[in-house]
């Protein structure tokens, strides 16, 4: 069975089709097992057929965008880990409008923005990852979020017949790192309204925030950005310095000396010493304080004895 919908996709597929790839290369914390099937689809047709076989065949996937933000299980991730890389063309349109594909590089995104004299990004300089992982997970830095700047989402669902829709802004319900699209709905492309604005201002804007971000997640290895939101109340690192944590250790996995909120791969660190280590922190500040501190960090396929995330 397995056999016939992975023939079926390498054959027809005009993108990758790669089967048992290695993942821990495609993510910042470098670890994670192997993909039963890796696609990065080309186009729409693409997308349909893929749709087709998922639901057919009722198989597992996942999106893994530039592999920040996602730790992925050593024991591997079955069924199909979807890419969208091929989805990465950004075109001006009328009064300051971008149509931006989903595998566009938050980072090229910005250069683009500030390049042609239009603000509302610039803040976002260095976050790492894809501009379809920004929108669901609502990025921000500096005071600005790229929910914001969002007028409309193309989105495509492979669970349902109808599997392209759009959504507007006021649909995805953008909040502090969060949005209404949850891990049935993959970003295809956005349009996203910006504001005229001086173009050496925003470079300047630009590299005072990527100065920022380099001295600030100057961290001391590969690690997956913040691990923690912050609560309501307060900021996560904070929490976890006055528990003590700074420098704590699961193996290679490490609380991150230089900032709290990030845990680093001092070298040969496992998916599940990670996550252990992610556990533990939250177990300790939620014993300390009686704040639980919820993950920023998504996480695919199985970890511990019995979790399933």
């Amino acid at each position: 069975m397995k056999e016939h919908w992975q023939k079926t996709l390498c054959q027809q597929l005009a993108g990758d089709c790669l089967p048992n790839e290695p993942l821990a290369a495609l993510t910042t914390w470098k670890v994670g097992g192997c993909a039963e099937l890796l696609v990065r689809p080309r186009h729409e047709q693409d997308l349909s057929l893929l749709a087709e076989v998922i639901r057919d065949h009722e198989l597992p996937w996942w999106v893994l965008g530039g592999g920040s933000n996602v730790l992925i299980s050593e024991r591997g991730v079955a069924g199909i880990v979807i890419q969208m890389s091929g989805f990465d063309a950004i075109t001006s349109l009328a009064e300051n409008r971008l149509r931006v594909g989903a595998g566009c590089s938050l980072a090229r995104l910005v250069r683009y923005g500030v390049e042609h004299g239009q603000q509302g990004l610039e803040a976002l300089a260095g976050v790492p990852g894809t501009v379809g992982g920004a929108i669901v997970g609502n990025a921000g830095a500096g005071g600005q979020e790229i929910g914001e700047r969002v007028e409309n989402v193309s989105v495509w669902t492979p669970s349902q017949r109808e599997a392209f829709q759009c959504w507007s802004r006021q649909e995805c319900r953008f909040a502090y790192r969060h949005s209404a699209l949850s891990s049935d709905h993959v970003v295809v492309a956005a349009t996203l309204k910006l504001l005229p604005a001086d173009a050496v201002e925003m470079r300047q804007r630009m590299e005072q925030a990527l100065a920022h971000r380099r001295q600030a997640h100057a961290v001391g290895g590969p690690n997956a950005g913040s691990v923690f939101k912050n609560p309501p109340a307060g900021q996560a690192w904070k929490l976890i310095d006055q528990c003590g944590l700074r420098g704590m250790k699961v193996g290679n996995a490490q609380v991150s000396p230089q900032h709290a909120n990030f845990i680093i791969n001092t070298g040969g660190a496992t998916a599940e010493e990670i996550y252990q280590l992610i556990h533990d922190v939250q177990s300790t500040v939620a014993r300390h304080t009686g704040v639980v501190l919820e993950p920023e960090v998504r996480m695919i396929g199985s970890f511990g004895e019995e979790h399933e995330i």
